[in-house]
């Protein structure tokens, strides 16, 4: 299975509309506006056949959560509790949380406002997440924003758990708040 992924396009709502104003897009997760064409190019001295099939609703953030916590360098401070984040042969960084305790909540602060050049998917560099018991989590996902300049990302994470999720209740929470485009690649996905 191949998945097309881009992020750059993930800024703010009205940068969105201005790009759509031009463009046309294909149908994506959510939205019809909300991804740009791509173009893949299999060379093969062979047949290939090849079908494009809807992604399923999580595919995205599987996919996302499958190359940070293979390839990415592992941090764990709290039993039960480790942070990925991927940075080397992708021009940005993805972090993840995953909270493998059963009976605690884990609230994560990501700070990666020291990064430059760069887009967040969540449209803001400082974001905190409550990830519930036997969950993991895309925090944050950095693209390169101009391929021509230079560009660094930075991050700092500060975690606890906690015998629910902040609020008196079970389930996650998240700020800022998860927009229904992003859903998909930063709610809690159980382990």
């Amino acid at each position: 299975m191949i998945v097309s992924s881009a992020f750059n396009h993930w800024q703010s709502l009205e940068a969105r509309a201005n790009e759509a104003a031009g463009a046309a897009f294909v149908k994506g997760l959510v939205d019809e506006e909300l991804f740009p064409n791509y173009v893949l190019a299999v060379h093969s001295s062979r047949a290939v056949m090849v079908d494009q099939v809807p992604m399923a609703d999580f595919c995205l953030a599987d996919t996302l959560l499958l190359l940070a916590t293979t390839n990415g360098k592992r941090h764990e401070g709290i039993p039960g509790v480790t942070c990925y984040y991927m940075a080397q042969g992708i021009a940005g960084l993805i972090v993840v949380a995953e909270n493998r305790r059963p009976d605690h909540h884990l609230l994560v602060d990501c700070n990666c406002s020291e990064s430059f050049n760069v887009v967040s998917s969540r449209g803001i560099l400082m974001t905190t997440d409550c990830v519930p018991p036997l969950h993991k989590q895309i925090l944050i996902l950095l693209t390169q924003l101009e391929g021509t300049d230079g560009f660094a990302v930075s991050h700092k994470l500060s975690f606890r758990i906690l015998p629910d999720n902040g609020y008196g209740a079970y389930g996650a929470h998240h700020n800022p708040q998860l927009t229904p485009e992003l859903y998909g690649l930063h709610s809690a996905r159980p382990l």
